[in-house]
């Protein structure tokens, strides 16, 4: 990231493409601007960008934290989606990481139903990990089958159709009473 420019840059990418592409509200600009104003960016936090000429086809960020990297956002523009912009940039930042020398980099959390991210995970040396989920037992003996990714289709409809100015609010209300990271 060379400016605060970058990041918004970045963020209005991964708001329109949150709508369009994906029909989920999107974390508002506050989030990433405070976390580069509280962590050190370059150390602590750092922004990777793809451009193509002077326009910001994509980015992605990273965490890093006692020598330990965490994949944490990445968006791509819609006019740019079908270069393999992400890949590109996964590619960079893992290439950052060795250069370090961090024990590991934590791709992050993917659905059941996410086949095509695991299997996009999978190609960059992602380990498939299976995480604890831990349920009280109140009135049946086994736990529930849970798909948290299509817990949504009905939210993802109301998206499809909400006006830009309205999601952009909506996405901030949401964001501040989910806690959404």
């Amino acid at each position: 990231m060379k400016s605060r420019h970058d990041l918004k840059a970045f963020h209005e990418i991964m708001l329109v493409s949150n709508k369009v592409k994906h029909n989920m509200f999107s974390r508002p600009y506050s989030l990433f601007k405070n976390c580069f104003d509280i962590l050190r960016p370059g150390e602590g936090i750092q922004l990777f960008i793809a451009e193509h000429g002077k326009e910001i086809a994509g980015g992605i960020i990273f965490l890093f934290f006692k020598n330990k990297a965490f994949y944490l956002w990445s968006s791509t523009s819609l006019r740019y989606g079908r270069f393999g912009v992400n890949a590109l940039l996964l590619e960079k930042a893992i290439q950052h990481c060795c250069e370090m020398r961090y024990e590991f980099l934590d791709l992050g959390i993917t659905g059941c139903g996410q086949e095509n991210l695991r299997f996009f995970k999978s190609r960059f040396g992602g380990a498939d990990v299976v995480a604890p989920q831990y349920f009280a037992m109140i009135n049946q003996k086994t736990p529930p089958e849970i798909d948290a990714f299509s817990s949504f289709e009905f939210v993802e409809k109301i998206i499809k159709f909400t006006p830009m100015p309205l999601f952009r609010f909506f996405s901030s209300i949401i964001s501040k009473h989910t806690g959404a990271f």
